[in-house]
């Protein structure tokens, strides 16, 4: 089947303004979108979607809209291929459409100030100017297609590629970018992954690479991977079942196992919010978790020792033996980022990246780590927990944060103080995680975002 990534280009009639996004270019004559660029029109017409019935397509027969297709060739062509387009027909993914009902319905998804979580599931279809339209032909392709993406195995690390248009913008037109699967959403055929993404990538394409591949030439292939160039799973698996969610009070993040018998976890100290209960999930089972200690706001290491037997006993300790690390090393991040108690990931989530910067006190990756993370681990290909994740990057003047820039306490720094209590039970000897330092001090409190 013949698909290629394309920008979509649209003129508001209220504003003049260029409306784009990403779309799919199938068999030369229909266009695949989201229905990102149509949220002001789909905003005053809401019968339309309103009447899209889950599950069919549905063909739009009002007034004529235009759109603009714009791609070039890969390889050096600079040359812009540009054709006209029109607003053929709509459909609603119901599986798409109940994840945002249920699994959404505490997000607030807004552009412009419209909500737009019931436009989420809605899809465009165009067709190209110069093509008949024919709906028992769209429906073989559409069928066709959804075959071949329905055969592929998806599963947790698998490496992927995301060919998109980055800002809707024509000089970033087919740029490329490489990440991996992180969480499958259970109940759903959505999945998490750490591609770098901007607006204007909605509706891009993603591609499991072949087991070769050249200047960027890629294919939608029906089996796993060759082998060396799957990142492996057996690092992920090692520290699969070491991770749980926290929740206490409004806060939630993540915790990584100490001891199997006594119960210790390890988390953030920001993650406990102060007289609230501590809750913990695992593999679908709750447990309440007592505080044992958690160092003070102006302490260096931001973090907290918590005590569950619940279910310790059957999940699995991470290796924690201290291991030297150096800058390029790469990395797994995991936790449970994003998604609250309301929304079910198959597992952790992990990111891959590498490690940017090393210091005593401090671990930078180019992981992607969002909220949630907080108290989850940084790890090595082996398996070893190198850090642990406190917060990613936001500037004093600006709200926004980077979550390719964050930081992690190095284990290593913590391990003497963490296995003598361990070895003694004496909650004094946490005492010691109160560190003094005036140029850690600096380096935390300038840069850092809690998650």
């Amino acid at each position: 089947m013949n698909i290629r990534s394309v920008l979509i280009e649209r003129k508001d009639p209220n504003s003049s303004t260029i409306q784009s996004t990403s779309g799919i270019l199938i068999e030369e004559k229909y266009v695949l979108l989201t229905s990102h660029i149509m949220h002001n029109f789909l905003q005053e017409d809401k019968e339309l979607v309103e009447n899209i019935e889950p599950g069919k397509l549905n063909i739009y027969e009002k007034r004529p809209v235009k759109f603009h297709v714009v791609w070039k060739n890969q390889g050096n062509d600079v040359i812009f291929k540009t054709k006209t387009a029109n607003l053929y027909a709509m459909f609603k993914c119901e599986n798409l459409n109940e994840f945002c009902k249920n699994d959404f319905k505490d997000w607030l998804l807004a552009d412009n100030n419209i909500n737009i979580k019931k436009f989420v599931s809605v899809f465009i279809i165009l067709t190209i100017t110069d093509t008949v339209p024919d709906q028992d032909i769209l429906k073989s392709i559409l069928h066709s297609w959804l075959i071949n993406i329905s055969s592929i195995n998806i599963k947790k690390c698998d490496k992927l590629f995301c060919v998109s248009t980055p800002f809707g913008d024509r000089s970033f037109l087919n740029s490329y970018t490489e990440g991996i699967v992180s969480t499958q959403l259970k109940g759903s055929n959505l999945f998490l992954s750490d591609c770098t993404s901007a607006p204007g990538c909605e509706g891009g394409l993603a591609y499991k690479p072949t087991s070769w591949y050249n200047n960027f030439s890629f294919q939608l292939v029906e089996k796993r991977l060759a082998e060396k160039n799957c990142i492996r799973l057996e690092s992920e698996l090692s520290f699969e079942n070491c991770l749980a969610q926290v929740n206490c009070g409004t806060n939630w993040g993540t915790c990584i196992l100490l001891s199997k018998e006594k119960g210790i976890f390890l988390t953030n100290s920001h993650v406990i919010q102060d007289n609230h209960k501590i809750r913990l999930r695992w593999n679908d089972k709750w447990a309440v978790a007592d505080l044992i200690y958690k160092t003070p706001n102006d302490s260096v290491f931001d973090v907290a020792i918590i005590k569950s037997n619940a279910f310790s006993q059957y999940m699995t300790l991470p290796k924690l033996d201290p291991t030297f690390c150096k800058i390029g090393d790469p990395v797994y991040c995991a936790g449970y980022p994003l998604l609250s108690t309301t929304t079910k990931p198959e597992g952790i989530t992990v990111t891959h990246g590498i490690i940017s910067a090393y210091q005593d006190y401090m671990l930078k990756t180019t992981c992607c780590v969002y909220p949630g993370f907080s108290g989850g681990g940084v790890f090595n290909l082996d398996g070893n927990l190198l850090g642990i994740i406190v917060s990613n990057t936001r500037l004093n003047e600006s709200s926004v944060t980077y979550p390719k820039y964050n930081m992690a306490i190095p284990f290593g720094a913590v391990a003497k103080i963490v296995f003598d209590y361990l070895r003694t039970n004496d909650p004094k000897e946490l005492n010691k995680l109160k560190v003094n330092n005036s140029e850690a001090e600096r380096e935390w409190w300038r840069l850092e975002g809690k998650l």
